[in-house]
């Protein structure tokens, strides 16, 4: 586990929305509609809304964790790559077992991480 936060704190300053501030990039978090191929309107997580015009879009959603709808899921104390990190702090110890269910990015990632 020790080994995970290690690698975690070395990759956290590399993407973040201070780290591209800081190089120039303008960051705008919210929710975006794409208006046509050259605007998009943003509803601002701040409350307010922007519109910009540019020559292209670069579309960066991010992911959200699905959990399937299998019995005794929701009784097993499952986690997701969402909440993973906070459950396992709470931890004196790692668990013996661990099923990690999907075989995306994510899922892929975390079953390296944990077999290590």
């Amino acid at each position: 586990m020790a080994r995970i936060h290690r690698i975690i704190a070395a990759i956290e300053p590399h993407d973040s929305v201070e780290r591209y501030t800081g190089l120039g990039v303008e960051v705008l978090q919210g929710y975006a509609r794409i208006v046509d191929p050259w605007t998009v309107d943003i509803a601002l997580n701040n409350g307010g809304t922007q519109r910009l015009t540019t020559r292209s879009i670069v579309i960066a959603a991010g992911a959200a964790p699905l959990v399937p709808d299998l019995p005794g899921l929701e009784d097993a104390g499952y986690v997701t790559s969402d909440t993973l990190w906070e459950r396992f702090a709470e931890l004196d110890a790692l668990p013996q077992r661990l099923v990690v269910l999907g075989g995306g990015p994510i899922g892929s990632e975390l079953a390296q991480a944990f077999a290590r």
